[in-house]
């Protein structure tokens, strides 16, 4: 039996491989200044182009034709995650999803000079950071790129 698993693990590391293997993601190209010198020449970079995007019904969806859930019970778990996640975020917990990766708060502050000037005031923002997983991390090394040509 802890052979077949091994065995089901491996092909589905294959099989996840496998999906991503083939992925092309397209390049645009974008002029930018220098922010740290502005009469520096502008450099052209590469930006990532979104092909779309999709939404919670429509993964959903797909989720439910992938296995034995109906889609209204996938769309009823996922909406349970995201408010589950929002609460544990709140509580100042790091949330971890195995292998496709984990969140966690993060914020955003002004500089102090000192220790004592250091308060709660310095706080600029909040924001969601996302550390990817193993299974995350290999797709996006099995990427290949081509750029847009216009």
């Amino acid at each position: 039996m802890l052979h077949n698993n091994v065995i089901a693990r491996a092909a589905n590391r294959i099989y996840s491989f496998y999906c991503f293997f083939e992925k092309m993601i397209v390049l645009n190209k974008i002029q930018r200044p220098n922010p740290l010198d502005k009469d520096a020449p502008k450099k052209f970079y590469v930006s990532a182009s979104s092909t779309g995007s999709v939404d919670l019904e429509e993964m959903s969806v797909n989720i439910s034709e992938r296995c034995t859930i109906t889609e209204p019970d996938v769309l009823a778990v996922l909406s349970a995650l995201t408010s589950e996640m929002t609460k544990q975020l709140m509580d100042g917990k790091i949330v971890r999803f195995g292998s496709f990766g984990s969140f966690q708060l993060g914020v955003l502050s002004h500089g102090a000079a000192t220790e004592e000037e250091t308060s709660r005031n310095l706080v600029k923002g909040v924001r969601v950071k996302f550390r990817p997983g193993r299974r995350i991390s290999d797709a996006l090394g099995a990427l290949r790129f081509t750029l847009k040509t216009v």
